[in-house]
């Protein structure tokens, strides 16, 4: 039981430690410049800020509405309908429903299971142009019910 607990708890730290690539060193908790007047949003979804939850059981991108800045990686953080929240990273600008991970770490974390109702929030997202780094605002959609 001990053993399984701190498998969960390095788990938990591997996916919140951050989605640094090797040639991208910078995390989410340097202060980076905002990005000004450019926006992210789910490939497709421009404008849009309800989105079906068939959706997210396919794999999905965000983008920048200004294509000259390339995504580094961002926080996918959501609620479930007992007040439970959970938060993953990801690594650049595409999204699969799943993680790598166990079994169970992978149905608690697998966009798959998103509810009606729930409101999914994209933060930390750290976009880059040439060797510049900037961290964009947050964007989130709710789940529609159908």
């Amino acid at each position: 039981m001990k053993m399984r607990f701190l498998l969960f708890i390095a788990a938990i730290l591997l996916a919140l430690a951050g989605f640094s690539q090797k040639n991208d060193p910078i995390k989410c908790s340097v202060k980076l410049p905002l990005l000004e007047n450019d926006s992210v949003y789910i490939k497709g979804k421009q404008g849009k800020k309800i989105v079906n939850r068939k959706f997210f059981r396919k794999k999905f991108e965000l983008t920048v509405s200004d294509r000259s800045y390339k995504i580094v990686g961002f926080y996918i953080s959501w609620n479930d309908l007992r007040a439970k929240i959970y938060k993953r990273g990801n690594k650049g600008a595409k999204v699969s429903p799943e993680i790598e991970a166990t079994k169970s770490e992978k149905e608690k974390y697998s966009l798959k299971n998103l509810e009606p109702g729930i409101v999914v929030a994209f933060d930390c997202i750290i976009v880059k142009r040439g060797n510049t780094y900037f961290q964009s605002r947050p964007i989130a959609y709710e789940i529609a019910s159908r």
